[in-house]
């Protein structure tokens, strides 16, 4: 069984409507909300989660009736580590298709692939990457990326330099042409 996190949710886990990954599980044991019964985005978050839910809970159970289940601190550390992974990576965008078929990257490794293109030019700390676009293959990317500069770099090509950054690392490394690619400068540091 393939755990996925709902289509709807970033890569920090916040849905659309603005709810978290976290407050929607904290809710699997009780029936759903108004807002839930509502909303399409919680609704496919409580099935997906339900279905985690309902996997660890036979884990459980067998593990009370069977010491040698028992997992240790390490492992048990493990496993969250690759569930929250999972459930903190973002929609699954088609990328190309081939004739094995269609080729998909999560959002987070390609917000991760932006923010190591923008932090290639000296001074600059990328913060926040929202990703969009993409829903079919050939739609162009469009990112939003805040950025933290050093004073000391401040210029008025500045912001061309980081987006000529970003594009050429999305290219290079995913093949992806034609990002849009907006930049805001947040804030202001030194650099010392």
């Amino acid at each position: 069984m393939e755990m996925r996190a709902p289509r709807t949710a970033d890569a920090a886990g916040t849905l659309a409507c603005g709810r978290t990954l976290e407050q929607v599980w904290a809710g699997l044991d009780r029936p759903p909300d108004e807002h839930e019964r509502d909303c399409p985005e919680c609704g496919r978050a409580r099935e997906s989660l339900r279905e985690i839910h309902e996997v660890a809970a036979q884990w459980r159970d067998s593990a009370d009736s069977d010491p040698e289940q028992h997992l240790d601190v390490a492992v048990k550390a493990s496993i969250m580590h690759v569930v929250r992974s999972e459930l903190r990576g973002g929609r699954r965008l088609p990328l190309r298709r081939t004739e094995f078929g269609e080729i998909r990257i999560r959002e987070a490794a390609i917000a991760q692939l932006a923010r190591d293109g923008a932090s290639t030019i000296a001074g600059v700390r990328p913060r926040g990457c929202t990703v969009g676009g993409l829903a079919e293959p050939g739609e162009p990317l469009r990112l939003r990326i805040g950025l933290s500069v050093a004073a000391r770099e401040l210029s008025p090509g500045l912001v061309e330099r980081i987006r000529a950054a970003v594009i050429a690392r999305l290219e290079r490394d995913l093949g992806l042409p034609g990002a849009v690619v907006d930049l805001s400068v947040e804030d202001v540091h030194d650099d010392e």
